[in-house]
């Protein structure tokens, strides 16, 4: 706001010395009144409003973040009206505190198990800097939805570790300023999905060795030995055996797994390409593949399975299946056409890996090539 008090300096004019005196007196009761507002305003604590003379004559002082005031030098009332407004005194501007503008330039990047945040800082808007921040996180790109990340931040902060997040999912963040007045308008987003370190991005078996069981594989696991390697193929080990066996080593949770299969001859028969391997072999995510055509998004949990989604193709061998997850989103591809896309979020981490069930020829399935990693 700014003061009524006429701030012009006419170099002519009339007026009588009771009026400039009258003028005199309520412009002097006004600059008196505001000095002794200001004299009770604290000056030794963080973020008081803090003044600022500004004499006649003398330079502008660089403007605070807070309560500017400006006002002309004392000096006697004049007596000659042919200059009545020489030695007045003026407030020219008090400027009230406002709500800190967004900070800008905010960027994510995951790692292991964690987030790492950095942005520029808001410093002022109107009068007043802010007084602290705050960081908000949600698993969609909707502010609405977003929730606080910790406590307040300090207003010099100027980056965070977010490690309250889950390697696999994508998290989406805001920063805002505050101070007395209110809260600023959110940042724009930044995005990242934490990741493990050391994930196997691209792992390829072609099964082109010696016959063997494919536990003697360092890069498998199958704890039962219910596949093994023969002839550059993998297959049953016996009939009417049915375990999994999944890749060692570190995987991303969004991951996928490929087979190309080159033979399916009984429609008992079974093979699956699988996401999200327990260490127990038997909890997983998988699509079944019939020699029919037919197929299933599978859930299996303590050796019962769920079907999330089935349906049937037109097959010719050799085909390719290939099931992906990443989040909580399963994706089924056959000969890479998309036939399923389902949610669920009973596993969240794993390995990929396949499974062949035989009945009752060991023979009657046979897996090509095998394709798993990091989406």
């Amino acid at each position: 706001m700014t003061s009524s008090i006429n701030p012009n300096h006419p170099e002519t004019g009339e007026a009588s010395t009771e009026e400039v005196r009258n003028n005199f007196a309520a412009a002097k009761a006004e600059i008196e009144a505001l000095q002794t507002a200001l004299a009770n305003v604290p000056t030794d604590i963080t973020n008081a409003v803090v003044a600022v003379v500004q004499q006649e004559g003398q330079p502008v002082p660089e403007r605070p973040e807070a309560l500017v005031v400006h006002w002309y030098t004392w000096g006697e009332p004049p007596i000659s009206p042919e200059h009545p407004y020489d030695q007045w005194y003026q407030i020219a501007e008090i400027t009230e505190p406002g709500i800190p503008a967004a900070p800008t330039g905010l960027s994510a990047v995951g790692a292991d198990a964690v987030v790492s945040l950095s942005w520029t800082r808001s410093t002022s808007s109107g009068g007043e800097a802010p007084t602290g921040q705050r960081l908000y996180r949600n698993t969609e790109n909707s502010f609405s939805g977003a929730t606080q990340l910790g406590s307040d931040l300090s207003a010099n902060a100027n980056s965070y570790s977010d490690e309250s997040v889950e390697n696999g999912t994508q998290y989406y963040y805001w920063v805002t300023a505050f101070n007395s007045e209110g809260e600023s308008s959110p940042s724009t987003h930044a995005s990242a999905t934490p990741e493990a370190v050391g994930d196997i991005e691209t792992f390829v078996d072609d099964f082109d060795r010696p016959d063997e069981l494919l536990a003697e594989s360092p890069d498998w696991e199958d704890h039962e030995g219910a596949i093994m390697v023969e002839s550059g193929t993998a297959r049953a080990s016996s009939p009417y055996s049915s375990r999994s066996a999944r890749m060692t080593g570190s995987v991303s949770p969004n991951q996928y797994a490929e087979i190309d299969i080159v033979n399916h001859t009984t429609g008992n028969s079974s093979v699956f390409p699988l996401v999200r391997v327990q260490s127990s072999g038997s909890n997983w995510y998988g699509l079944d593949v019939k020699n029919d055509g037919s197929w299933q998004l599978l859930r299996r949990v303590s050796g019962n399975s769920t079907t999330l989604d089935s349906g049937t193709v037109s097959l010719s061998l050799p085909v390719t299946a290939r099931i992906e997850v990443q989040g909580s989103e399963l994706r089924a591809y056959i000969d890479g056409n998309l036939v399923a896309t389902e949610s669920d979020t009973q596993y969240s981490d794993g390995a990929p890996g396949m499974r062949i069930y035989a009945d009752p020829d060991t023979a009657a399935v046979q897996i090509d090539e095998f394709r798993g990693g990091a989406l």
